[in-house]
């Protein structure tokens, strides 16, 4: 697939959220779609989950639900923001169907950092942020588990430092603006500012994988990798 129109000159953050707000823009409509069906389902049962169970309990089960299911919407927002005519339809059928293979590098990310950070928290972080683009890996190139990390590490390698702050930087924007187009919806019932409270702080931090998978196109080696492209014969064997 040519993703000519996900390419931005050079890695300046400015050029960087200039390309990712545009990719943003022009497919909100099918975003919104995703979002709404996804997360509007899970604002409800997080209201659920919060009524009826202690904090430290409802956290570990909305985090698993998260896991299970959220990952979803954003592997479907991956494959529409890289088809130049994305519709939200196709976009959600290839999601479910990468969806087994991104539960498997997630989990195998999960056993890596905790092992990790049992040692020191200084590895787990380290690595935490050479695993950022392991849905990018799985979506884009087809890999999938110990393989689709050891992708994503050798992407970042080099830029470490500079990946660490834009994931940084992005976020407290993200967080800054949820909190404050949550306000007028602060005095909803519960049950209302919880559905409509997901869908919008999703709607929001959606732009975090939007702005990974540009700079994951940037600095994703342009020559041919031999390697990769057995791994994918092997991955296209099993009807991934």
């Amino acid at each position: 697939m040519n993703y000519k129109h996900l390419e931005i000159p050079q890695k300046k953050i400015s050029t960087l959220y200039k390309k990712s707000w545009e990719l943003y823009k022009k497919n909100f409509f099918h975003i919104a779609i995703i979002i709404i069906a996804v997360y509007g389902p899970l604002g409800l049962i997080s209201y659920y989950v919060d009524s009826n169970f202690d904090w430290l309990t409802s956290m570990q089960i909305k985090s698993l639900i998260e896991q299970l299911i959220a990952i979803v919407a954003t592997l479907s927002i991956i494959n529409l923001i890289i088809d130049v005519e994305g519709e939200w339809h196709s976009a959600v059928e290839k999601g479910f169907k990468s969806w087994g293979v991104m539960i498997v590098t997630n989990i195998t990310a999960l056993i890596t950092l905790t092992l990790l950070s049992f040692l020191l928290i200084i590895p787990g972080l380290i690595w935490a942020v050479y695993y950022t683009f392991a849905v990018q890996v799985v979506v884009l190139n087809r890999l999938w588990g110990k393989k689709a990390l050891d992708y994503s590490k050798k992407v970042v390698q080099g830029n470490w430092w500079y990946i660490l702050g834009v994931e940084v930087l992005t976020f407290l924007i993200l967080f800054i603006a949820s909190i404050i187009l949550m306000l007028p919806f602060e005095p909803l019932p519960e049950m209302y500012f919880s559905i409509i409270g997901e869908v919008i702080l999703s709607l929001i931090m959606v732009f975090l994988p939007i702005v990974n998978t540009v700079l994951f196109i940037h600095l994703m080696p342009k020559s041919v990798d031999t390697e990769l492209i057995d791994e994918r014969i092997k991955t296209d064997d099993h009807n991934f």
